[in-house]
């Protein structure tokens, strides 16, 4: 498990008022030398990897979370409840994600969110110390910002937006 992480774990789902979900704060700075907890989250990246990968692959997934001196780590930890089904449990542990990145950003910091396969990876839900039922929504990367991201083509809201004047197709 990662030592001494900051925990948050009050943040209710909407409806039942339940802990559904919580934030890890994975904090560190690599070149002072306290970026312990950031190098062994990129071990458990490394052990994420398929058995097949090159040296050049592990080196990148170890070095992943030394991008930035902060990951928020984001876990779903749905209960049983009558009223609240699981999936809008994690579905509320994906919007506070998304809020509390826009607040950062608000804030000033720049934050990138991940998933990709390290996030359902056994060795790394392991490190984290998460128990059975418990996943991962993401990894929200944070720090200053020291470059303007690139801007990407944005599709017209027609493209994925459908308008109509009657429940059906």
């Amino acid at each position: 498990m990662l030592w001494g992480c900051d925990t948050n774990d009050n943040h209710r789902c909407p409806q039942g008022g339940i802990s559904c979900f919580f934030q890890l704060l994975l904090r560190g700075i690599v070149r002072t030398g306290t970026g312990k907890r950031l190098t062994q989250l990129g071990e458990a990246f490394a052990g994420a990897c398929p058995n097949n990968a090159t040296e050049q692959e592990l080196k990148k997934a170890r070095n992943a979370p030394l991008r930035a001196p902060m990951i928020i780590v984001g876990i779903a930890s749905p209960k049983h409840h009558p009223k609240v089904p699981e999936v809008e449990q994690i579905l509320a542990a994906g919007s506070g994600m998304t809020l509390l990145s826009l607040a950062l950003n608000d804030a000033g910091f720049g934050t990138m969110w991940r998933t990709g396969p390290v996030a359902y990876a056994q060795s790394v839900h392991s490190a984290l110390g998460l128990e059975e039922g418990e996943s991962i929504v993401g990894f929200l990367y944070t720090g200053s910002v020291i470059a303007e991201k690139p801007r990407v083509p944005r599709p017209e809201n027609s493209e994925f937006v459908e308008y109509r004047q009657s429940l059906g197709r």
